[in-house]
Protein backbone atom coordinates (compact mmCIF):
# COMPACT_ATOMS: atom_id res chain seq x y z
CA UNK A 1 0.00 0.00 0.00
CA UNK A 2 1.00 3.20 -0.42
CA UNK A 3 1.02 6.99 0.92
CA UNK A 4 -1.20 8.16 -1.55
CA UNK A 5 -4.02 5.49 -0.93
CA UNK A 6 -4.39 6.55 2.30
CA UNK A 7 -3.08 10.26 2.83
CA UNK A 8 -5.59 12.88 3.28
CA UNK A 9 -5.45 15.20 0.70
CA UNK A 10 -8.30 17.73 2.72
CA UNK A 11 -5.53 18.86 3.66
CA UNK A 12 -5.79 22.67 6.52
CA UNK A 13 -3.01 24.54 6.37
CA UNK A 14 -1.63 28.45 7.29
CA UNK A 15 0.61 30.81 6.27
CA UNK A 16 3.74 31.87 8.36
CA UNK A 17 1.83 34.93 8.34
CA UNK A 18 -1.08 34.28 10.18
CA UNK A 19 -1.50 34.24 13.78
CA UNK A 20 -1.45 31.51 15.86
CA UNK A 21 -4.97 32.02 17.10
CA UNK A 22 -5.71 30.81 13.16
CA UNK A 23 -4.47 27.71 14.31
CA UNK A 24 -6.07 27.18 17.09
CA UNK A 25 -9.37 27.86 15.55
CA UNK A 26 -8.56 25.25 13.00
CA UNK A 27 -7.57 22.71 15.69
CA UNK A 28 -10.60 23.28 17.83
CA UNK A 29 -13.40 23.30 14.75
CA UNK A 30 -11.75 20.20 12.85
CA UNK A 31 -9.70 18.23 15.80
CA UNK A 32 -6.68 18.39 14.03
CA UNK A 33 -3.07 18.14 15.83
CA UNK A 34 -0.91 20.24 13.47
CA UNK A 35 -0.68 21.92 9.80
CA UNK A 36 1.84 22.91 7.34
CA UNK A 37 3.06 26.05 7.00
CA UNK A 38 2.54 27.01 3.46
CA UNK A 39 4.23 30.66 1.10
CA UNK A 40 1.89 29.75 -1.57
CA UNK A 41 1.95 26.42 -2.68
CA UNK A 42 5.54 25.40 -1.01
CA UNK A 43 5.64 24.07 2.01
CA UNK A 44 7.85 26.17 4.82
CA UNK A 45 7.34 24.02 8.00
CA UNK A 46 5.05 22.55 10.15
CA UNK A 47 2.51 24.33 13.06
CA UNK A 48 1.72 21.79 16.33
CA UNK A 49 -0.36 21.81 19.35
CA UNK A 50 2.43 21.57 21.31
CA UNK A 51 4.12 24.10 19.93
CA UNK A 52 1.24 26.36 21.02
CA UNK A 53 1.01 24.71 24.19
CA UNK A 54 4.76 24.25 25.27
CA UNK A 55 5.12 28.12 24.67
CA UNK A 56 3.55 30.40 26.97
CA UNK A 57 1.55 32.73 24.52
CA UNK A 58 -1.15 35.18 26.20
CA UNK A 59 -1.78 37.41 22.91
CA UNK A 60 -2.04 35.00 20.52
CA UNK A 61 -4.13 36.49 17.89
CA UNK A 62 -0.94 38.74 17.65
CA UNK A 63 1.55 35.92 17.21
CA UNK A 64 2.22 34.97 14.22
CA UNK A 65 3.00 31.21 13.14
CA UNK A 66 6.67 32.04 11.89
CA UNK A 67 7.36 32.46 15.68
CA UNK A 68 6.93 29.26 16.70
CA UNK A 69 6.77 27.22 13.30
CA UNK A 70 9.27 23.92 12.84
CA UNK A 71 11.04 24.89 9.92
CA UNK A 72 12.19 22.37 6.93
CA UNK A 73 10.06 19.17 8.11
CA UNK A 74 10.54 16.30 6.81
CA UNK A 75 8.28 15.48 3.78
CA UNK A 76 7.05 12.02 2.48
CA UNK A 77 6.53 11.44 -1.58
CA UNK A 78 2.69 9.92 -2.58
CA UNK A 79 4.90 7.07 -3.99
CA UNK A 80 6.21 6.11 -0.95
CA UNK A 81 5.15 2.87 0.92
CA UNK A 82 2.86 2.54 4.05
CA UNK A 83 5.68 0.87 5.79
CA UNK A 84 8.43 3.78 4.59
CA UNK A 85 5.89 6.56 6.02
CA UNK A 86 5.61 5.11 9.25
CA UNK A 87 8.73 4.12 10.12
CA UNK A 88 9.81 8.03 9.21
CA UNK A 89 7.01 9.43 11.28
CA UNK A 90 8.03 6.62 14.25
CA UNK A 91 11.90 8.02 13.60
CA UNK A 92 10.81 12.11 13.43
CA UNK A 93 8.27 11.87 16.19
CA UNK A 94 5.54 13.83 15.55
CA UNK A 95 2.43 12.91 14.76
CA UNK A 96 1.67 13.74 10.72
CA UNK A 97 4.13 13.93 7.94
CA UNK A 98 3.41 16.23 5.39
CA UNK A 99 3.24 14.58 1.26
CA UNK A 100 4.63 16.49 -1.31
CA UNK A 101 4.70 16.21 -5.00
CA UNK A 102 6.77 18.47 -7.16
CA UNK A 103 7.31 20.89 -4.58
CA UNK A 104 3.55 21.05 -3.87
CA UNK A 105 1.34 19.98 -0.67
CA UNK A 106 -0.92 17.36 -2.03
CA UNK A 107 -1.59 15.40 1.09
CA UNK A 108 -0.83 14.68 5.00
CA UNK A 109 -0.56 11.63 6.66
CA UNK A 110 -1.04 10.96 9.92
CA UNK A 111 -0.16 8.11 12.73
CA UNK A 112 -4.10 7.58 12.23
CA UNK A 113 -3.93 7.03 9.18
CA UNK A 114 -1.63 4.55 9.55
CA UNK A 115 -3.12 2.65 12.22
CA UNK A 116 -6.44 2.70 10.02
CA UNK A 117 -4.83 0.89 7.60
CA UNK A 118 -3.07 -1.45 9.71
CA UNK A 119 -5.80 -2.52 11.81
CA UNK A 120 -6.27 -6.02 12.03
CA UNK A 121 -3.07 -7.42 11.68
CA UNK A 122 -2.28 -10.51 13.81
CA UNK A 123 -0.12 -8.50 15.88
CA UNK A 124 -3.00 -5.87 16.79
CA UNK A 125 -5.18 -9.11 17.20
CA UNK A 126 -2.66 -10.72 19.57
CA UNK A 127 -1.03 -8.08 21.25
CA UNK A 128 -3.17 -6.91 24.70
CA UNK A 129 -2.98 -3.42 25.86
CA UNK A 130 -1.29 -4.31 29.16
CA UNK A 131 1.87 -5.01 27.23
CA UNK A 132 2.38 -1.77 25.49
CA UNK A 133 0.83 0.32 27.98
CA UNK A 134 2.45 3.29 30.14
CA UNK A 135 2.32 4.11 33.42
CA UNK A 136 -0.45 7.54 33.67
CA UNK A 137 0.52 10.70 35.03
CA UNK A 138 -2.10 12.00 37.18
CA UNK A 139 -3.38 15.26 37.91
CA UNK A 140 -5.93 15.29 40.90
CA UNK A 141 -9.51 17.38 40.21
CA UNK A 142 -7.90 20.38 42.41
CA UNK A 143 -4.55 20.84 40.43
CA UNK A 144 -4.95 24.49 38.51
CA UNK A 145 -5.14 24.42 34.67
CA UNK A 146 -1.35 26.37 35.17
CA UNK A 147 -0.05 22.99 36.89
CA UNK A 148 -1.49 20.69 35.06
CA UNK A 149 0.01 22.32 31.96
CA UNK A 150 3.74 22.16 33.30
CA UNK A 151 3.19 18.65 33.91
CA UNK A 152 2.04 17.63 30.97
CA UNK A 153 4.54 20.04 29.36
CA UNK A 154 7.60 18.63 31.63
CA UNK A 155 6.20 14.65 31.43
CA UNK A 156 5.40 15.26 27.14
CA UNK A 157 2.17 13.59 27.62
CA UNK A 158 -1.04 14.15 25.70
CA UNK A 159 -3.47 13.17 27.94
CA UNK A 160 -3.68 13.89 31.61
CA UNK A 161 -6.13 11.78 33.44
CA UNK A 162 -8.11 13.38 36.26
CA UNK A 163 -8.97 11.66 39.94
CA UNK A 164 -11.17 13.04 42.35
CA UNK A 165 -10.72 12.96 46.04
CA UNK A 166 -11.24 9.71 46.47
CA UNK A 167 -8.65 8.77 43.82
CA UNK A 168 -11.64 7.79 40.90
CA UNK A 169 -11.13 8.43 37.53
CA UNK A 170 -13.26 11.46 36.80
CA UNK A 171 -12.09 12.86 33.29
CA UNK A 172 -9.37 13.28 31.18
CA UNK A 173 -7.51 16.97 30.25
CA UNK A 174 -5.66 17.24 26.62
CA UNK A 175 -4.42 19.68 24.54
CA UNK A 176 -7.71 20.30 22.94
CA UNK A 177 -8.95 20.84 26.84
CA UNK A 178 -5.85 23.30 27.29
CA UNK A 179 -6.90 25.34 24.61
CA UNK A 180 -9.83 26.62 26.59
CA UNK A 181 -7.80 28.10 28.58
CA UNK A 182 -5.57 30.02 26.28
CA UNK A 183 -7.98 31.47 23.75
CA UNK A 184 -8.08 34.89 24.26
CA UNK A 185 -10.71 37.26 24.74
CA UNK A 186 -11.70 39.38 21.54
CA UNK A 187 -11.59 42.85 22.74
CA UNK A 188 -8.93 42.45 25.51
CA UNK A 189 -6.06 44.37 25.82
CA UNK A 190 -2.62 43.36 25.96
CA UNK A 191 -2.08 44.06 29.71
CA UNK A 192 -6.11 42.87 30.62
CA UNK A 193 -5.35 39.85 28.49
CA UNK A 194 -1.94 38.91 30.23
CA UNK A 195 -3.69 39.27 33.45
CA UNK A 196 -6.50 37.31 32.84
CA UNK A 197 -4.33 34.51 31.52
CA UNK A 198 -2.72 34.36 34.72
CA UNK A 199 -6.32 33.87 37.14
CA UNK A 200 -7.41 31.51 34.32
CA UNK A 201 -4.10 29.68 34.85
CA UNK A 202 -5.53 29.15 38.52
CA UNK A 203 -8.65 28.04 38.12
CA UNK A 204 -9.26 24.21 38.84
CA UNK A 205 -8.87 21.66 35.51
CA UNK A 206 -12.50 20.39 36.67
CA UNK A 207 -13.32 23.49 34.45
CA UNK A 208 -12.01 22.29 30.88
CA UNK A 209 -11.87 18.63 31.52
CA UNK A 210 -13.25 16.24 29.58
CA UNK A 211 -15.77 13.60 31.12
CA UNK A 212 -16.50 11.34 28.05
CA UNK A 213 -13.36 9.23 28.80
CA UNK A 214 -12.57 6.59 26.07
CA UNK A 215 -11.26 3.83 28.75
CA UNK A 216 -10.55 -0.07 27.98
CA UNK A 217 -9.00 -2.81 30.35
CA UNK A 218 -5.61 -4.17 30.29
CA UNK A 219 -7.02 -7.28 28.47
CA UNK A 220 -7.93 -5.35 25.47
CA UNK A 221 -6.14 -6.32 22.38
CA UNK A 222 -4.65 -3.50 20.41
CA UNK A 223 -7.33 -3.99 17.55
CA UNK A 224 -9.84 -3.26 20.08
CA UNK A 225 -7.51 -0.05 20.87
CA UNK A 226 -7.33 1.39 17.34
CA UNK A 227 -10.69 1.00 16.60
CA UNK A 228 -11.52 3.35 20.00
CA UNK A 229 -8.83 5.70 19.03
CA UNK A 230 -10.44 5.73 15.69
CA UNK A 231 -14.25 6.21 16.56
CA UNK A 232 -13.87 8.70 18.96
CA UNK A 233 -10.29 10.58 17.27
CA UNK A 234 -8.78 10.12 20.35
CA UNK A 235 -5.29 11.04 21.56
CA UNK A 236 -5.14 8.34 24.11
CA UNK A 237 -7.40 5.52 25.40
CA UNK A 238 -7.11 5.25 29.78
CA UNK A 239 -6.57 1.52 30.54
CA UNK A 240 -8.72 1.26 33.67
CA UNK A 241 -9.13 -1.27 36.74
CA UNK A 242 -12.89 -0.85 37.85
CA UNK A 243 -12.78 2.96 37.97
CA UNK A 244 -8.78 3.26 38.79
CA UNK A 245 -6.84 3.97 35.97
CA UNK A 246 -3.56 1.75 35.78
CA UNK A 247 -1.89 3.16 32.02
CA UNK A 248 -2.39 5.14 29.14
CA UNK A 249 -2.36 3.70 25.30
CA UNK A 250 -1.57 6.24 22.65
CA UNK A 251 -1.80 5.61 18.59
CA UNK A 252 2.49 5.95 18.66
CA UNK A 253 2.41 3.12 20.97
CA UNK A 254 0.10 1.28 18.05
CA UNK A 255 2.73 2.77 15.54
CA UNK A 256 5.31 0.94 17.89
CA UNK A 257 4.21 -2.72 17.00
CA UNK A 258 3.67 -1.95 13.62
CA UNK A 259 7.27 -1.18 12.97
CA UNK A 260 8.30 -3.80 14.86
CA UNK A 261 6.62 -6.09 12.70
CA UNK A 262 9.40 -5.10 9.73
CA UNK A 263 12.24 -6.74 11.62
CA UNK A 264 12.05 -9.19 9.47
CA UNK A 265 13.01 -6.58 6.43
CA UNK A 266 16.11 -5.87 8.33
CA UNK A 267 15.03 -3.71 11.30
CA UNK A 268 16.88 -4.84 14.50
CA UNK A 269 16.37 -1.98 16.89
CA UNK A 270 16.03 1.94 16.64
CA UNK A 271 17.20 4.68 19.34
CA UNK A 272 15.14 7.82 18.88
CA UNK A 273 15.91 11.06 20.76
CA UNK A 274 19.85 10.74 20.80
CA UNK A 275 20.75 12.98 18.13
CA UNK A 276 22.61 15.98 19.40
CA UNK A 277 24.29 14.43 21.94
CA UNK A 278 28.24 13.62 22.28
CA UNK A 279 29.62 10.92 19.99
CA UNK A 280 31.29 9.70 23.18
CA UNK A 281 28.22 9.38 25.29
CA UNK A 282 26.39 7.88 22.11
CA UNK A 283 29.01 5.44 21.44
CA UNK A 284 29.06 4.27 25.35
CA UNK A 285 25.03 3.88 24.77
CA UNK A 286 25.18 1.98 21.81
CA UNK A 287 27.44 -0.47 23.26
CA UNK A 288 25.54 -0.78 26.41
CA UNK A 289 22.54 -1.33 24.23
CA UNK A 290 24.61 -4.32 22.08
CA UNK A 291 25.72 -5.64 25.23
CA UNK A 292 21.90 -6.48 26.24
CA UNK A 293 20.90 -7.44 23.07
CA UNK A 294 23.34 -9.93 22.76
CA UNK A 295 22.01 -11.16 26.63
CA UNK A 296 18.60 -10.86 25.47
CA UNK A 297 19.14 -13.23 22.28
CA UNK A 298 20.14 -15.62 24.54
CA UNK A 299 16.81 -16.28 26.23
CA UNK A 300 14.51 -15.39 23.95
CA UNK A 301 14.08 -14.80 20.29
CA UNK A 302 14.28 -10.76 20.21
CA UNK A 303 11.69 -9.22 17.32
CA UNK A 304 12.51 -5.94 17.72
CA UNK A 305 14.35 -3.25 20.10
CA UNK A 306 12.73 0.16 20.48
CA UNK A 307 14.56 2.96 22.69
CA UNK A 308 13.24 6.58 23.83
CA UNK A 309 15.29 9.21 24.91
CA UNK A 310 13.39 12.41 26.33
CA UNK A 311 14.95 15.64 27.51
CA UNK A 312 13.44 17.25 30.38
CA UNK A 313 15.37 20.95 29.86
CA UNK A 314 14.09 22.46 32.90
CA UNK A 315 16.03 20.00 35.36
CA UNK A 316 17.73 21.63 38.68
CA UNK A 317 20.52 24.30 38.11
CA UNK A 318 19.61 24.35 34.40
CA UNK A 319 20.71 20.44 34.12
CA UNK A 320 18.88 17.90 31.72
CA UNK A 321 17.27 15.41 33.06
CA UNK A 322 17.12 12.43 30.56
CA UNK A 323 14.03 9.91 30.91
CA UNK A 324 14.14 6.52 29.47
CA UNK A 325 12.14 4.06 27.85
CA UNK A 326 12.77 0.98 26.44
CA UNK A 327 10.22 -1.79 24.69
CA UNK A 328 11.96 -5.36 23.45
CA UNK A 329 9.35 -7.44 21.40
CA UNK A 330 9.70 -11.10 21.33
CA UNK A 331 8.26 -14.13 20.18
CA UNK A 332 7.09 -14.50 23.48
CA UNK A 333 5.35 -10.99 23.92
CA UNK A 334 6.63 -7.19 24.44
CA UNK A 335 9.09 -6.27 27.62
CA UNK A 336 9.08 -2.92 28.67
CA UNK A 337 10.97 -1.30 31.35
CA UNK A 338 11.61 3.11 31.81
CA UNK A 339 13.90 4.94 34.26
CA UNK A 340 15.10 8.42 34.95
CA UNK A 341 18.20 9.82 35.44
CA UNK A 342 20.43 13.22 35.17
CA UNK A 343 23.28 12.03 33.25
CA UNK A 344 22.14 9.81 29.94
CA UNK A 345 24.63 6.90 30.57
CA UNK A 346 23.33 6.35 34.26
CA UNK A 347 19.66 6.52 32.95
CA UNK A 348 19.99 4.14 29.96
CA UNK A 349 22.10 1.15 31.97
CA UNK A 350 19.51 1.90 34.67
CA UNK A 351 16.82 1.15 31.79
CA UNK A 352 18.23 -1.94 30.89
CA UNK A 353 19.25 -3.46 33.85
CA UNK A 354 15.27 -3.50 34.71
CA UNK A 355 14.68 -4.94 31.31
CA UNK A 356 16.93 -8.01 31.91
CA UNK A 357 15.99 -8.53 35.14
CA UNK A 358 12.01 -8.37 33.92
CA UNK A 359 13.24 -10.80 31.10
CA UNK A 360 14.91 -12.95 33.47
CA UNK A 361 12.32 -13.27 36.16
CA UNK A 362 9.80 -13.86 33.32
CA UNK A 363 11.62 -16.69 32.06
CA UNK A 364 12.35 -18.62 35.21
CA UNK A 365 8.61 -18.51 35.93
CA UNK A 366 8.00 -19.68 32.52
CA UNK A 367 10.36 -22.81 33.38
CA UNK A 368 8.82 -22.93 37.10
CA UNK A 369 5.39 -23.50 35.73
CA UNK A 370 6.95 -25.81 33.17
CA UNK A 371 8.37 -28.37 35.90
CA UNK A 372 5.55 -27.89 37.59
CA UNK A 373 3.34 -29.64 34.81
CA UNK A 374 5.77 -32.14 34.16
CA UNK A 375 6.14 -33.23 38.21
CA UNK A 376 2.12 -33.57 38.06
CA UNK A 377 2.26 -35.06 34.79
CA UNK A 378 4.69 -37.90 36.24
CA UNK A 379 2.66 -37.60 39.41
CA UNK A 380 -0.80 -39.13 36.92
CA UNK A 381 0.99 -41.43 35.09
CA UNK A 382 1.87 -43.22 38.58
Amino acid sequence: MLVKDIMNSNVFSVSKDDSVQKFMSLMEKNKIHEAPVLNGKEIVGMVTYKDVINIGITEPQNEKISSIMNEHPHTLSPDQTMEEAAQAIFQTGVRALPVVDKKKLVGIISTFDIIKAAEGIKEFKKIKAKDVMSAPILANIDTDIGKARVIMRENNVSILPVLDNEGNLTGVVTPFDMLKAVKPHDKMSWYSMAGEMERIMGISISTIMDQKMVTATSEASLNDIAELLIKNNSLGVVIIRGIVPEGIVVAKDLLEVYVSTFAEKGIQYQIIGMEGEDSFITDTVNRMIGDTVNRISTMYNMMAFFMHVKRHEAGYKGKTNYSIRVRVRTDKGMFISQASKWDMRDAVGESLDKLERIMIHKKEQVRDISKRRNEMRKASER
